[in-house]
């Protein structure tokens, strides 16, 4: 049957076109820095963007914004480690668990 119909997204301004510098990661994500505009007055300003494999938006951040979130970045990393020392734990838990189960069904 032949589609008639057919609604295609259309992006006049995305990907943007200028874009300063593009990087890989092995993901197959991209971050790269544009021009955008502002959206109080419309002056321009660097905005660093993150993309997944297909240039669809992720996250972006202009300076103020990536300034707070490089102060957030030491408490991210504490969060993170302690999660990892968790982990650890409940792992190590449920080794012990599951020992004591193969001991008991083992009886």
């Amino acid at each position: 049957m032949i589609n008639l119909f057919h609604i295609s997204k259309r992006y006049i301004y995305w990907p943007p076109k200028k874009k300063i510098k593009t990087l890989k990661f092995p993901s197959g994500k991209k971050c790269f820095i544009f021009i955008g505009k502002r959206d109080e007055d419309g002056k321009e300003e660097p905005v660093l963007c993150f993309v997944d494999n297909q240039n669809h938006k992720l996250t972006w951040m202009n300076e103020e914004e990536f300034l707070n979130f490089e102060k957030l970045i030491p408490r991210l990393d504490s969060y993170f480690s302690l999660y990892l020392e968790k982990a650890k734990k409940v792992k190590e838990q449920n080794m012990l668990m599951e020992e004591e189960y193969k001991k008991s069904f083992h009886e």
